[in-house]
């Protein structure tokens, strides 16, 4: 720092020697290391040194303190400096001396720098301002220096700062390592990991999550930083919701986000989430996973920035792996305690449940000894008392009253006592609590303790309660009898003079034995059901009026016949032959073709009217027979079909009846023909006319006809003979005629002398003059009414037997009850001429309600708000079967009007006058409802109606037990199909329990070798390796066995398979190790069938042949051909071959031909192939000499219908 005083002494002195030698002035000047510039009192720069130059880069020359700024320099905040801004103006201004001042320069190079300079004023003798003087030097390399010297020291800083902060994280990492180690918790975990973590991060927030992939939620299991008011928006996460840790745990990847905007434009939803106070500017989130399964995540959060360098990551990532570790540990420890609790639990509850299974095992031989449920029930409450309670009794529901089936008590005097009070006050099956109530909702109802004031409530008076406290009751069980659809009563138990009381095992055992017990009740009613059902089948079976019978198998092997199918036959013994063996006469009419079409679609088939040529009895000719007939498949429990059910009705009559017809048909139209040209010649009544139409000459036949007088006929008299509704279209047709000149036809009714109308054929030709014009008409009337009336007949007739056609396809063909009946109901009210019919059906024979089931002619809703038909006089008959009821007027029937409150059919009824009533009884007797049929007009229905009717009746009696046997059919095979779901369902929960353990000792396997590496020798070793291969094989076989149990059930449709292209992509995907090599040789045939049950076949039999060859360079070919329509497949190998011994035996579940430890195999993949080639009809089986080589061969369908599995 250079001494200003001294400086200025010196310049004092220089002053005044340099009057004295100016010369050695300028000399220093000029060798002075600093600049120094010299300015007058203007401001007029006088003299600069080298040095100024040198540190400015040059010089600039100034007139007066305004030029000053021509040296550029600036302020600290870049702000350039004014003339009056530089020190040297400063000092003048104030005579004051600037002492080392820094000023950032721009050198006049366009260079910046930094100089040190320092000014003062220059005062002459007399105290005036003279000028300036100003010296400084450049210190713009100093300044570079401590830059750098800072830069460095910013440098240590922040390295002294990293390693603290890895010192701090390594020691947390440790205290981490430490806790997780202690804790066997997750509580503990989530303690440890949150508080040191959450410190050494000095993160906002931290929180721990446990992870449940099946529920598909994340749980809070513990948390820092947070308030516990805030908490409830983090409780539980969803897996699928679109947050950080979402995505994280969902992804199983590591989140990393540093800054604010890149958070929020990544997950807009967190800023909704969180307060807006919470201002978060970083987050991290890292999964936690153990051995591929997530187990939590954790979740930080960071109030600044943060750039996440790799140290940091790592180390989060190193506590992730350790909480990993932690939360398996603790899972593991977690079921450990669990087990060693349920092995105590167990053990403890062993002992009872031996009791309890001696009581079971002696009450369930009990109970299945006899099929008199009423004496087991009474044996049973013997054997509870005293084991299970003092007193035992079962009461059942009997429609509106509950009686008591069974009781017991060691003292027959109390016993006695119980009936009296139970005469005294019979349950009511409203009673709010005891058996009424159990009954009622199904519900157990329990008490310890009997409180007295229970007692009290159901006491009548002083005296009741007397008899019910002598009993001595202080605890009681009530459990309900559920049967299969209801509660069907319940068992009481109840402790007395013994002192014990009931807990909740003791309600659970008493449910177990209530269950045995409604089991025992509902199979013994079952059985009753059943067998009077199956008696009813095989009676509807044999007294069918259709031709049943069962043919089984492709071959169609004749299974079942019924007695009308026999009477078809005339009497053939077919009974376990194939139809094309028991009635060769078939051959060639298509019946053949039928059944083969029925059997491999599963579709049904209805034929009506068909021809065939059949034999009546095995020797007689065969006879030209028309038949309606019903082929319907029968399915097999895998869904396959195993038969056809046949359904026959020979209507070789009614089709020759109507070949009848429509040859009378064909005979009246001639007839008519024949008869039309008669009455053209005919005088039956003979009439004239003028040219004008003028009737002006009488008409004798006209008048004996018609009973007019000739007054009357003549002029247009005539006309009022004519029928009112044919007057407008016979006298058009008349005048046209004579506007044209032509001939006159009409057809018309006229009235004749006793006033009834008859049809006439009318015909007039014009009698021409001889120049072609009309002179007069002469005409005639034929009576056609008795051809109307025939043809009215015939076309009637038609209608009824089409019909009738239309209704027997109907019922045929027909399997749903709704429609069915509804079928029936439009057919009768149209054969019967009615207005309205409507069908009834009989819900209950007891209560004798009915169910409207069908209506024609009126719409529902006139009947919605009218009551259904009761057993009245006038409908009882026909509800009862006791036969059919026709009325001309039913108002005037003695039996009609007596019942209240209508007197007869409600106001607003549809008009019923005329009324026809049909019981519909079935086969077995049984009144399955009635048909109805009613006209406003009186008189309506005749005994053509009422036969047409009860014919129509039985034949919908048959239809709608067929649809009834139907339905139960159907469902049959939806309980079938639940089965096998619930067969699958088992199947997936075995295999997924049996492999949770074995999942289990891998690891616990693995964990040993890993804690004990340094201690195993080379044998321990190799006994883990046995265990784990033994755990490997084990999880391979039960693998097999859950593909095993569905192997023949899938639900794709049948699809095109190209087999070549099939058999490339099997070996693609297997993927032979070389040298060992796959050869081809199938055609490229497509098949119509299921592509996934092929492809397993040939993927299991090419990898058996490639592990089974015992080589490396194992040779497998694979070879197909058609046969008809199949395709057999073959499998061959350059193995070691199988011996005959064992050709059938590699087909069973679990067998092998070498040691599972020399070759890896589970023995189910050939069981798997013949099941699946045995579900497609087709056969699979081994050839080989025992010593080179072995083929396996199996046959597969061209073409399957669309049947999938149940």
């Amino acid at each position: 720092m250079m001494d200003i005083e001294a400086l200025k002494r010196e310049i004092e002195r220089l002053r005044v020697v340099a009057s004295r030698d100016r010369g050695w002035l300028d000399a220093v000047l000029e060798h002075s290391p600093h600049g120094v510039i010299l300015c007058d009192a203007s401001g007029k720069l006088i003299l600069h040194n080298r040095a100024a130059e040198r540190i400015w880069a040059g010089s600039a020359s100034t007139e007066s303190i305004r030029d000053w700024t021509r040296y550029r320099a600036f302020h600290a905040d870049g702000r350039p400096y004014e003339a009056a801004d530089w020190a040297m103006a400063r000092a003048m201004a104030s005579r004051q001396v600037i002492e080392s001042e820094e000023t950032p320069i721009q050198r006049f190079d366009g260079t910046r720098g930094v100089v040190l300079g320092s000014a003062a004023p220059i005062v002459g003798p007399g105290g005036e301002i003279e000028g300036g003087i100003s010296v400084f030097a450049d210190i713009s390399h100093l300044k570079q220096i401590e830059a750098e010297r800072g830069e460095l020291a910013a440098q240590l800083e922040r390295r002294v700062e990293e390693l603290d902060r890895s010192a701090r994280l390594t020691q947390a990492l440790l205290a981490v390592s430490s806790a997780l180690s202690a804790a066997v918790t997750v509580d503990q975990m989530a303690t440890a990991v949150v508080r040191d973590i959450h410190r050494v991060l000095e993160a906002s927030t931290t929180m721990m999550y446990t992870a449940d992939e099946a529920a598909g939620v994340a749980t809070l299991v513990g948390h820092a930083g947070l308030e516990e008011q805030r908490t409830s928006p983090y409780v539980t996460v969803r897996l699928d919701a679109r947050l950080p840790l979402s995505e994280a745990l969902r992804g199983r990847r590591p989140f990393w986000v540093g800054t604010k905007a890149e958070l929020h434009a990544a997950y807009p939803e967190l800023a909704a989430l969180r307060p807006a106070r919470d201002d978060i500017e970083a987050i991290a989130v890292l999964p936690i996973i153990a051995h591929g399964e997530l187990l939590g995540g954790l979740s930080f959060s960071f109030a600044r920035e943060r750039p996440w360098n790799t140290e940091e990551r790592e180390f989060l990532l190193s506590v992730a792996a350790q909480c990993a570790s932690a939360l398996d540990r603790a899972r593991l420890l977690e079921q450990e305690r669990r087990a060693r609790a349920r092995a105590e639990t167990l053990a403890a509850e062993l002992a009872r449940q031996q009791a309890t299974l001696r009581l079971l095992s002696e009450a369930g031989a009990v109970l299945s000894n006899s099929l008199d449920h009423e004496a087991r029930l009474a044996h049973l409450t013997h054997l509870a008392v005293p084991t299970l309670a003092d007193w035992c009794a079962v009461d059942m529901v009997n429609g509106d009253t509950i009686e008591r089936v069974a009781v017991h008590h060691a003292d027959p005097a109390k016993l006695e006592l119980a009936e009296r009070l139970r005469a005294m006050s019979p349950p009511r099956l409203d009673a709010p609590t005891g058996v009424p109530a159990v009954i009622r909702t199904g519900r157990p109802e329990w008490a310890a303790e009997i409180p007295d004031a229970v007692l009290e409530a159901g006491a009548q008076d002083p005296e009741h309660l007397r008899l019910i406290r002598s009993l001595g009751l202080r605890s009681y069980v009530v459990v309900p009898l559920r049967g299969r659809e209801r509660t069907i009563g319940a068992l009481t138990l109840v402790h007395a003079e013994s002192g014990r009381r009931f807990n909740e095992a003791d309600v659970a055992l008493a449910e177990e034995l209530a269950n045995r017990v409604a089991l025992l009740i509902d199979n013994a009613r079952l059985f009753q059901q059943v067998d009077a059902s199956r008696q009813q089948l095989a009676s509807l079976f044999h007294q069918a009026p259709a031709g049943i019978c069962i043919l089984r198998g492709p071959r169609h092997v004749f299974e079942l016949v019924n007695p009308t199918y026999a009477d078809i036959l005339g009497g053939r013994d077919v009974m376990g032959r194939s139809i094309r063996e028991a009635l060769p006469e078939l051959e060639g009419q298509g019946i053949f073709e039928l059944l083969d079409g029925v059997y491999r679609s599963g579709q049904p088939y209805v034929g009506t009217s068909v021809p065939l040529r059949l034999r009546r009895g095995a020797a007689g000719p065969e006879e030209e027979r028309f038949f309606n007939f019903v082929y319907q498949a029968m399915r097999a429990p895998d869904g396959g079909t195993e038969g056809v059910m046949a359904f026959a009705f020979e209507v070789t009559d009614q089709v020759r009846a109507r070949r009848h017809v429509e040859q009378l048909a064909i005979e009246l139209a001639t007839s008519e023909a024949r008869l039309r040209t008669l009455v053209q010649a005919t005088t039956a009544i003979v009439w004239t006319a003028t040219a004008k139409g003028e009737v002006v000459e009488s008409s004798p036949s006209w008048l004996e006809f018609t009973g007019q007088t000739e007054a009357e006929y003549l002029g247009g008299g005539f006309v009022a003979a004519i029928h009112p509704d044919d007057r407008g279209a016979a006298m058009q047709a008349w005048a046209d005629a004579l506007s044209r000149g032509a001939m006159y036809e009409a057809e018309y009714r006229l009235r004749r002398r006793d006033g009834a109308y008859a049809y006439t054929a009318a015909r007039a030709a014009p009698v021409r003059a001889t120049d072609g014009s009309v002179r007069e008409y002469v005409g005639c009337n034929i009576d056609v009414s008795q051809q109307r009336e025939a043809e009215r007949l015939t076309r009637e007739h038609a209608e009824v037997l089409e019909t009738l056609h239309e209704v027997g396809q109907v019922l045929s063909a027909e399997l749903e009850l709704e429609a069915l009946v509804q079928s029936v109901t439009d057919a009768g009210t149209k054969l019967s001429g009615a207005e309205l019919g409507a069908f009834f059906y009989n819900v209950s024979d007891a209560g004798g309600s009915t169910m409207l089931y069908a209506l024609s002619g009126a719409p529902r809703e006139a009947f919605s708000r009218f009551p259904m038909p009761r057993s009245t006089a006038m409908f009882a008959p026909t509800f009862g079967g006791e036969g059919v009821i026709r009325v001309d007027d039913v108002t005037k029937d003695p039996r009609y009007g007596k019942n209240a409150p209508h007197q007869g059919t409600p106001e607003g009824h549809l008009p019923v006058t005329s009324y026809l009533a049909v019981p519909v009884v079935s086969r077995s007797g049984k009144v399955i409802g009635a048909m109805f049929f009613g006209h406003a007009k009186p008189g309506v229905f005749t005994e053509r109606s009422e036969r047409i009717t009860v014919g129509l009746a039985a034949q919908a009696a048959v239809a709608m037990d067929n649809a009834r046997l139907f339905r139960e059919a159907q469902a049959l095979i939806r309980a079938l199909e639940r089965t096998n779901a619930e067969l699958d369902q088992f199947a997936y929960v075995t295999s997924h329990d049996l492999k949770a353990p074995l999942r289990g000792i891998a690891s616990l396997a693995q964990w040993i070798e890993e804690d004990l590496s340094d201690k195993l020798t080379g044998d321990t070793r190799h006994q883990m390796e046995l265990l784990r291969g033994r755990v490997h094989r084990m999880e391979a076989l039960i693998e097999g066995i859950l593909a095993y149990s569905r192997a023949t059930r899938f639900r794709e449709k049948p699809e095109s398979v190209n087999i070549e292209r099939l058999a490339r992509e099997v070996v693609e995907l297997i993927a032979p190790k070389p040298p060992a090599q796959v050869t081809l040789d199938v055609p490229a045939a497509t098949l119509r069938t299921y592509k996934v049950p092929l492809q397993q076949v040939l993927m299991n039999l090419i990898n058996n042949a490639l592990k089974h060859a015992g080589r490396d360079d194992a040779r497998v070919y694979v070879g197909a051909c058609e046969q008809g329509d199949r395709v057999e497949f073959s499998v061959s190998d350059n193995g070691p071959g199988i011996a005959p011994a064992f050709q059938e035996k590699v087909w069973g579940m679990f067998q092998t031909l070498q040691a599972r430890d020399k070759v890896e195999s589970t023995g189910i993949g050939l069981a798997i192939v013949r099941k699946i080639v045995e579900s497609r009809g087709g056969r699979a089986w081994v050839e080989s000499d025992g010593k080179s080589g072995a083929t396996f061969r199996f046959t597969w369908p061209k073409r399957e219908g669309a049947q999938g599995a149940a």
